[in-house]
């Protein structure tokens, strides 16, 4: 990758620009919410508690990327100005 190429997806990422890389980001961090929700969701109501303690324990392992890729986004959308 040259460096013009790795200008362009930083700058796409920084303004938030269509792009397959802003699409990535936007399609990871939103896989990530739903299976936020769903683990949540199996985590509190699942009847056999086997799937509970599974769900209970990936929680963990899926809100830290998440929270990792909130504070990328909030990084990387510039206050208009």
């Amino acid at each position: 990758m040259t460096i013009d190429a790795k200008a362009q997806i930083l700058w796409q990422l920084t303004n938030l620009q269509p792009g397959p890389h802003v699409a990535a980001f936007s399609a990871s961090l939103q896989g990530r919410r739903d299976a936020q929700a769903i683990h949540g969701t199996c985590s509190e109501s699942s009847e056999d508690p086997g799937p509970r303690r599974v769900a209970r324990g990936a929680l963990p392992l899926i809100d830290e990327p998440v929270a990792r890729l909130l504070r990328m986004k909030t990084a990387m959308v510039r206050p208009a100005g």
